[in-house]
């Protein structure tokens, strides 16, 4: 607002704010005072014009004050309460500054409107949030110190501790491990490994990891575990696969003496005297998956306990690879629930999702979002001279070509036979959105081959925004189903925006 402003008083007093001009300084000195003064402000125009801050409760006057006399960039926005028929509320005062070179001081001009219902909305999620962190950080604080008081307490128990307590030690290692809950069983294995070693008392505990039909990994224990060299493959014979397979246990007192100490020697670490060794097959739909080493540099006659002990350790490596299974089925029943098989983009149910999301960030904010609209033009004629192969062939170009020009943020779907639509998030003007459609259509224009022919996709598009007075994702899609059809008739091959 400026002074050469052709308002009416009778114009200003009907809208639900005080317009002001005043000299900027701690206290305003008003120039111009006009609007709903009484009613937002709860006092005369002549009671503020004779003291200017006397309109505003006396806790916010040094702060108003001291936000005035230090005011730095020429617009500004401040909130403080004024008292209004015993009623205190909150109002927001919004305005520029600039600069009067003949009485050499700044002036500043605004309005003020009650804001007082989102002030204390915010005020009161504030409140809560603060409250629930405060709760959440109380909560995180116990299970910490929860959990280094256990640890403590495992240390000093671990040297007596018999194997059934060493065994719901690693079965709650292993399942409150998030990656190994979603599958990983090597890192399950490493757990195992190490506890083993430590609870056994033997020299070394290995997991070998099969890769095929005749070749194995070495997997380090957790000691070794960032040791990449150690990590080898090795070859072993079909006998002792096949013996190992339909056994429950492979007990070895002395390896020299074993008919398969060749394959038992490539497999354990170079180096290690090794005298006696446990081999516990790991099997998963009755094919063997891997197995454990448990390695003693002395003679030993393993206990049946101990045998039985690592058995029962061997079906929490088969109840990981159970959950490998279950966390493969779960993506693969998301990918069809929500993306397209052909071209990999969000489907129709996905998509929407996303959009009508971002109808209501706009609501909430200034953000800006585009819903674009796009059809293949002659998509029929491709299907019916070329066949169905080239037609999924021009479906997943046009994919890829949205794809890579989208951004990070945006949404790319194919909601139709040949339909598309794609979801710009966060557009700052009409330009941005204009430039990635001028590359989608410089990009679709680039010949593929169908069939021995160079064929250049055609599209047309049409854009609607996103608004604050958009109702919903349907007259959205509307919107924009209208300008791709103007672009149509216009020729085809072209974008249109939607114009009310």
């Amino acid at each position: 607002m400026t002074n050469d402003m052709n308002l009416s008083a009778e114009i200003m007093n009907k809208v639900p704010a005080v317009f002001y001009i005043a000299k900027l300084e701690p206290t305003r000195r008003f120039v111009l005072l006009q609007g709903q003064v009484d009613k937002i402000l709860g006092r005369s125009v002549d009671t503020i014009l004779q003291k200017s801050d006397h309109y505003i409760r006396t806790l916010d006057r040094d702060n108003v004050a001291e936000y005035f006399t230090d005011l730095s960039v020429p617009d500004y926005e401040i909130n403080y309460r004024v008292k209004v028929d015993s009623v205190t509320k909150w109002v927001t005062d919004k305005g520029f500054a600039e600069y009067c070179p003949q009485e050499k001081i700044w002036t500043i001009s605004g309005f003020i409107f009650d804001n007082t219902e989102f002030i204390e909305s915010e005020r009161q999620i504030e409140s809560i949030l603060a409250s629930r962190t405060k709760a959440l950080q109380e909560t995180q604080d116990a299970l910490e110190e929860a959990l280094d008081e256990q640890k403590i307490a495992e240390l000093q128990r671990f040297s007596i501790l018999e194997k059934h307590q060493l065994r719901q030690s690693i079965t709650f290692e292993i399942s409150s491990c998030d990656s190994i809950t979603q599958g990983h069983d090597v890192e399950a294995a490493n757990i195992i490994c190490h506890k083993l070693k430590s609870g056994l008392l033997v020299q070394q505990v290995q997991y070998i990891k099969k890769i095929d039909a005749s070749l194995f990994k070495l997997q380090t224990d957790s000691e070794n575990k960032a040791d990449d060299k150690n990590e080898q493959t090795f070859d072993v014979s079909n006998d002792f696969l096949t013996e190992l397979n339909s056994s429950l246990c492979l007990d070895i007192e002395n390896v020299s003496e074993s008919p398969f100490k060749d394959a038992i020697y490539k497999l354990l670490p170079e180096g290690m005297n090794v005298r006696s060794v446990l081999l516990f097959p790991v099997k998963y739909e009755q094919k063997l998956v891997g197995f454990f080493n448990i390695i003693s540099r002395s003679a030993r006659q393993w206990p049946i306990d101990e045998i039985i002990f690592v058995s029962a350790l061997v079906d929490q490596l088969r109840a990981t690879l159970t959950n490998k299974d279950k966390l493969i089925a779960n993506q693969k029943l998301h990918q069809l629930a929500y993306y397209d098989t052909l071209t990999g983009l969000e489907n129709r149910a996905a998509f929407f999702e996303n959009a009508k999301y971002a109808i209501s960030l706009v609501k909430r904010s200034k953000q800006q979002h585009a819903f674009v609209y796009i059809d293949l033009d002659n998509f029929k004629f491709v299907n019916d001279t070329y066949g169905h192969d080239a037609g999924d062939e021009v479906l997943k170009k046009t994919a890829q070509v949205l794809k890579s020009q989208a951004r990070a943020s945006d949404h790319c779907a194919r909601v139709g036979g040949d339909e598309f639509n794609l979801l710009l998030m966060e557009v700052s003007s009409v330009d941005v959105v204009s430039t990635i459609i001028l590359n989608v259509l410089k990009s679709l224009a680039t010949p593929i081959l169908l069939d021995t022919i160079a064929y250049s996709i055609q599209v047309s598009i049409g854009v609607a925004f996103m608004s604050a007075d958009t109702k919903d994702l349907k007259s959205l899609m509307k919107d924009a189903d209208t300008a791709m059809y103007e672009a149509k008739r216009n020729g085809k091959n072209q974008f249109k925006f939607f114009n009310e």
